[in-house]
């Protein structure tokens, strides 16, 4: 694409121009003698490539004369004549042939020069109207506003550029977004161009232009919605709004709507953090957050405000269970899981009557939460449709229960400190190692018909009371991979009661380690700490049948930690690979 095409709008009336000395202000060098102010712009400020002269029916009988003003510009020159609208059909018709006559004929772009010096009634509305128009497409760009400040009697007019009053439409259109969407890239880019049709002191300067600074800075995480960066980068701009606005270093106009912007952010700043890091969560800092929400919410960001309301809920808990790892991924996920985990225990008949009230609502609101964020997130895709009205009306009432929500525990009441599911086999010596290596309170056997009688003697052996242990058996030990599903089921309240599961994979048959796994991802589901572990006894085969009950070696598989470390309590005596001598 070349340079823009240059266009020269004037407008003809009836009246009788006198002869003058024109010139460009404020340079009063270069000057031209005429009688037609069309002419002295075309020669001062040329080259143009058209000139358009708007007359209604009564002057275009000055065409003549203006022709001969322009001299060899007259090659340029061309007419459009429009007539005096008597309802709104007309004045839209006029709009539409100033659209017409300005829109270039390909993909360039005309820079727009407007004379208003002789401008008659309702036309500079009606050519700024068809500019604004134009503009959306990037067609035209309304470049220069003219006017001659002709005075009788006086042999020298100058040319006002009186472009600079149209900033503040331009200002207002991007205050307007702004206070709609949030959005503030053009309030950034109008800043930037205030800044450089003005002259300012060095220092007036230098604080417009760190001005500018934190507006661009701002407009990226608000755009995508960061609460935490929104927070400090405010702070900033607060502070610099009010030492441009308040040195007057601008224009009043101009400063009161930086103030405006000011008491539209205020609430979502962050007093002071050095760093991200620094920033603590306090109630102080939820209440923040919910202004935030609140914020994006009245600006019909739904997908924003669900994200946000979500992520809010988890820093609510984890105010209560870690604090100062509140920004640490981990924590965040850790906190995440455990309300995914009590909505899991709502939904499962047996298990919700283990829930007090608090959590069963929680549960009910993280569920509806999560359902609405996803459709957003997801962008849509999915059978249920998107519907806004219904999505805000729902959100209100996410955020009156926020308002309310304070941090509670996650989990029920446990009754078992340490769960041990472990299978047991024809050798007994796996069930035995499980139980010393693990210490729990209470075990679930994974057993058949042929080896839970063995179940009182292990317990013997172990020197663990028999009255917490339960015993499953397996119809088929062998291929009843059909069989898991229920006994998943029966062990779910005993899980969903204690606060550590380990589950031993080895001993008995492959189902009876799979059953074992099953219960222990069952458990994970739940919110429930899990560890999967196998025990290892190295002596012969012989050996281990004759003289089952020694302790062998624990392998630690894999863990599900659904608390902070600082929280975690499993046993791991013996570490990894504790080994007994023969």
């Amino acid at each position: 694409m070349g340079r823009p095409e240059r266009l020269l709008v004037t407008f003809l009336g009836t009246g009788n121009y006198d002869t003058t000395e024109y010139y460009l202000y404020p340079n009063q060098r270069n000057r031209f003698e005429t009688n037609m102010t069309c002419a002295a712009i075309a020669h001062l400020a040329h080259p143009f490539d058209r000139i358009v002269a708007v007359t209604t029916e009564q002057s275009c009988t000055r065409l003549p004369l203006l022709r001969e003003s322009l001299g060899q510009d007259a090659s340029h020159l061309s007419s459009l004549t429009i007539g005096e609208p008597k309802e709104e059909k007309d004045l839209l018709d006029s709009i539409q042939t100033v659209v017409d006559i300005l829109r270039p004929t390909d993909d360039s772009r005309v820079d727009v020069t407007l004379d208003i010096t002789h401008a008659f009634r309702h036309m500079p509305l009606v050519f700024l109207t068809a500019l604004n128009y134009l503009d959306c497409f990037g067609n035209a760009v309304l470049a220069r506003v003219l006017y001659a400040q002709f005075q009788k009697g006086i042999p020298q007019t100058p040319i006002i550029d009186v472009t600079p009053s149209l900033t503040l439409v331009r200002w207002s259109q991007a205050m307007r977004t702004f206070l709609d969407t949030g959005r503030m890239d053009h309030l950034v880019e109008l800043a930037q161009h205030y800044k450089k049709g003005l002259e300012f002191s060095d220092a007036g300067a230098r604080k417009l232009s760190e001005l500018i600074k934190y507006l661009r800075a701002l407009a990226h995480p608000i755009g995508h919605a960061l609460p935490i960066e929104i927070g400090r980068c405010v702070a900033s701009l607060l502070s610099q709004i009010r030492e441009v606005a308040d040195d007057e270093i601008i224009a009043p106009l101009f400063a009161e709507t930086l103030r405006k912007i000011g008491t539209e952010l205020s609430p979502l700043q962050i007093e002071y953090s050095s760093a991200k890091s620094d920033v603590q969560l306090t109630e102080q800092e939820l209440r923040r957050q919910l202004s935030v929400v609140e914020w994006f919410k009245g600006r019909n960001r739904i997908g924003d405000a669900l994200l946000l309301l979500r992520e809010y809920i988890v820093n609510v808990m984890l105010l209560d269970m870690s604090p100062r790892e509140w920004l640490d991924l981990k924590a965040r996920s850790q906190a995440e899981y455990r309300l995914s985990a009590l909505t899991r225990l709502r939904s499962l008949e047996e298990l919700e009557g283990l829930l007090s009230e608090d959590q069963r609502v929680l549960a009910d609101k993280w569920n509806k939460l999560t359902q609405l964020r996803n459709r957003y997130a997801h962008a849509g895709f999915g059978v249920t449709s998107v519907q806004a009205s219904s999505d805000r009306t729902e959100l209100d009432e996410l955020l009156d229960y926020c308002h309310q929500l304070h941090p509670i525990d996650l989990r029920p009441e446990a009754q078992h400190h340490r769960l041990l599911v472990s299978p047991l086999g024809l050798a007994r010596g796996v069930l035995f190692s499980a139980i010393r290596l693990t210490e729990p309170d209470h075990v679930i056997v994974i057993a058949s018909s042929e080896s839970s009688p063995a179940v009182d003697d292990v317990m013997v052996h172990a020197s663990f009371d028999r009255n917490g242990v339960q015993v499953l058996e397996l119809t088929d030990t062998y291929i009843g991979f059909d069989e898991i599903p229920r006994i998943v089921e029966r062990c779910r309240p005993t899980v969903a009661l204690s606060e550590e599961v380990v589950c031993n994979v080895t001993g008995g048959t492959t189902l009876m380690g799979e059953v074992s796994r099953a219960v222990g991802n069952e458990a994970s589901r739940l919110g429930v700490d899990t560890v999967f572990v196998a025990l290892v006894d190295r002596r012969p085969a012989e050996v281990q049948r004759s003289n089952p009950y020694v302790v062998g070696q624990r392998v630690e598989l894999s863990s599900h930690l659904h608390r902070h470390p600082t929280e975690a309590s499993i046993n791991t005596a013996g570490g990894s690979s504790q080994t007994t001598e023969e």
